[in-house]
């Protein structure tokens, strides 16, 4: 075989001959002969065993020796003298001798060349031999990366068409090679060790399912591309050589078993997609979602996500929606109303900007679960008084109008419409309800009485109206709530007293009674039995006496707030025993006295508002004490203007100083500026509830998790969680 490259040369063996020719071509092929090189073997070098010089030598020595056997008679007779002498015959064998080695010397050195011309001509056909081999494998492994390459250009191919005929993403996106797509296409063709041929027996026309799972794990490889996947929180293994079907992580939690990822049926094709709260980062939802047919779940929420809400009603079977906490845009689409399937619908807390609830909406009659909250909506909500399957509706933190009583909600549980513009009553149908347990209608405009009828709802939980316009009173049957872990009647109108029997509601973590109209009174020990009670907000509320000592049992106290009453008396020392305290306001009363330097002890104080009484002193130690987490702390700690006397408190840590005659100081710490102090931690948490339903849906949740959740909220450790939150 003669393979022709530029910079080569080629060997040529004459073998009839016995000579081994080694033609150099030049650039052009031609062979130089000049250059060429022959070693004949049948070249002799011929070394004779003696010169004519020697054979002379020879012959003179014999006539010399008969000329002596042919002297007179006297000298033949003396053998001795005529014989040669010992350094005669020596000095000739030397010559003799010398003659050999020479002959012999020149023999070897002809052994020698022949054998290095051998060696030579051995080497030079090694390396023919190597060149040849050389030359044919680097052709055959062009030739196989070659045929390799048209393989994988046909497979890539093969992969595009199949996704164009079937509609999922368009040629020019998967043609380019910087695009998600291109990725996706890539990862199918050849780079996934699970399911990447095309030409497979079981992708032919013959096997629909499999050509639509094929379809399903390149739409879940494309919105892993799409949306950053290399930086999720927690892949789920997705990419990875397993069935798509696996690709997913459980978790367990107190609303139930929780599973996010990708889940599929009973077929094997893609049911469920839960990637919420994972760092996905994307300027878009992918739309090829809406191609995976049996899709009952998606939920985004949580994430990185813009963009306006992709048209999804090709997904007849889609039950629970959810896409809240994204920076989606636009306004809610209207479509949404077709997807009658829909029982979780969950958009709230994004940037849409929508003005009304779809009037669609009230096609939605399987609707269970639905949550707008924080969407700056307007108008009524007439969509969704007809929703009878409803069991948590979240409209919070919008401009709703209207009212409650044309509502058929006889199914619902959790109830939340706070922060709007509502103008209504309460219905007695709505509240009596027995399968709601948690109401929360705070800063709205609901006017009329107390609703009694809450007192027959034993189920309650959680039920917040603050900041509206409910007058009358509260009565004794209040203690038959002995279920209710948070009660805030705060910012209302309502008279009477406080009822002694709030101590029978043994289960409560929150009381807010502040800001009402309430006829004075002490402050009876009603709270000794309150063991989980950690906020105490009643600011305010008419009432005298003195702090009573008995507070300081209630070790889980996180917030303590009377300010504003007529309490007089000491500071009771004994607050410096209440170790979970973060907020403590006393200020605005009748108090005298030093202030306690116990109250150094609280070592997770936040907040200390003692201004507007009558107290004096050094703050020293607890400054000395408190000085790196105390945020506020005010105090009489200003001289007054009118008379030469100084400060009432000496505070080298207050944040604020007051004094009486300093109206403009005592506004502000009585108006807005202390009026939202709070613990930190959400106080619905506890019942496992409103946001939580999002993440698991009801559809998922465990038979009585609600319940469960409930328990779990008044263990120790739960407990104990919540008095290691910060401020």
């Amino acid at each position: 075989m003669n393979i022709k490259h530029n910079d080569t040369f080629s060997d040529e063996v004459d073998m009839e001959n016995g000579n081994e020719n080694v033609n150099v071509n030049d650039d052009n092929g031609n062979s130089n002969d000049n250059d060429t090189y022959s070693i004949d073997d049948d070249d002799e070098c011929v070394i004779e065993d003696c010169d004519e010089d020697s054979d002379e030598d020879s012959v003179t020595q014999r006539v010399s020796m008969k000329v002596m056997f042919d002297e007179s008679e006297d000298e033949k007779y003396n053998i001795h003298d005529q014989l040669p002498s010992v350094e005669e015959i020596k000095s000739s064998q030397a010559y003799m001798n010398s003659a050999h080695l020479a002959q012999k010397s020149n023999r070897n050195k002809l052994y020698v060349m022949i054998a290095a011309a051998a060696f030579a001509a051995m080497m030079i056909s090694v390396a023919i031999t190597i060149g040849v081999f050389k030359s044919a494998n680097k052709e055959q492994i062009v030739e196989s990366t070659a045929d390799e390459n048209v393989e994988i250009g046909a497979r890539i191919e093969d992969t595009i068409q199949f996704i164009f005929e079937n509609s999922i993403s368009n040629l020019p996106d998967m043609r380019r090679k910087d695009s998600p797509e291109y990725r996706a296409v890539l990862f199918m063709s050849y780079g996934d060790g699970f399911h990447s041929k095309m030409e497979d027996s079981n992708m032919q026309d013959g096997n629909m399912d499999e050509r639509r799972r094929f379809v399903e794990r390149y739409i879940l490889a494309l919105a892993y591309y799409k949306t950053g996947g290399q930086n999720w929180t927690n892949k789920y293994d997705f990419l990875s050589p397993k069935d798509h079907c696996t690709w997913h992580e459980t978790f367990s939690v107190a609303e139930g078993h929780v599973v996010r990822g990708v889940q599929c049926d009973r077929d094997n094709f893609i049911k469920d997609i839960d990637l919420s709260h994972n760092n996905l980062v994307s300027p878009a939802i992918p739309y090829e979602f809406s191609h995976i047919k049996h899709l009952e779940r998606l939920h985004l929420f949580g994430n990185d996500i813009a963009g306006t809400i992709p048209n999804l009603t090709k997904l007849t079977n889609l039950k629970s929606l959810g896409l809240m906490d994204l920076e989606l845009m636009g306004e809610i689409p209207s479509w949404l109303g077709d997807m009658t399937s829909l029982t979780t619908l969950a958009l709230g807390h994004t940037k849409m900007l929508s003005t009304t609830i779809p009037e669609s909406f009230a096609q939605l009659t399987n609707l269970r679960i639905l949550g707008l909250e924080g969407l700056g909506l307007t108008g009524k909500l007439n969509p969704t008084t007809k929703l009878r399957k409803l069991q948590a509706l979240y409209l919070e933190d919008n401009f709703l109008s209207g009212d409650l009583y044309h509502s058929e909600w006889e199914n619902m549980k959790e109830l939340d419409l706070s922060n709007n513009v509502l103008n209504a009553l309460i219905p007695e149908s709505l509240i009596m309800n027995k399968n709601l347990h948690i109401v929360d209608l705070h800063h709205n405009g609901i006017f009329g009485s107390f609703p009694e009828e809450i007192f027959n709802n034993d189920a309650m939980v959680y039920f917040d109206i603050r900041n509206n316009k409910i007058t009358g009173s509260i009565n004794d049957r209040v203690g038959y709530l002995n279920k209710m872990q948070h009660f805030d009647v705060s910012g209302n109108k309502l008279t009477g007293t406080i009822p002694d029997t709030i101590q029978l509601m043994t289960n409560l973590i929150s009381l807010r009674t502040s800001g009402n109209n309430f006829e004075p009174q002490a402050l009876k020990d009603f709270f000794s039995p309150l063991k989980y009670l950690r906020e105490l907000a009643m600011r305010d509320n008419s009432f005298y006496g003195t702090l009573p000592n008995y507070l300081a049992n209630l070790q889980d106290l996180q917030m303590l707030d009377l300010e504003g009453n007529d309490f007089n008396g000491e500071i009771p020392t004994f607050y410096g025993l209440m170790a979970s305290l973060s907020i403590l306001k006393l200020n605005h009363n009748q108090l005298f006295g030093t202030i306690p330097s116990e109250l150094s002890s609280l070592g997770n104080l936040k907040v200390l508002l003692l201004n507007n009484n009558n107290l004096y002193g050094k703050t020293k130690e607890i400054c000395a004490a408190t000085n790196q987490y105390l945020i506020q702390f005010t105090s009489d700690c200003y001289p007054s203007m009118n008379s030469d006397t100084e400060e009432e408190v000496s505070c080298d840590c207050c944040t604020l100083c007051c004094n009486d005659e300093n109206t403009d100081c005592n506004d502000k710490v009585s108006g807005d500026f202390t009026k939202n102090w709070s613990v930190n931690y959400d106080s619905k948490i506890p019942h496992g509830d409103i946001y939580s339903a999002y993440t698991t849906t009801l559809d998922q949740a465990s038979e009585g998790w609600a319940n469960e959740a409930l328990e779990k909220a008044t263990t120790t450790e739960s407990l104990e969680k919540l008095k290691q939150a910060s401020f």
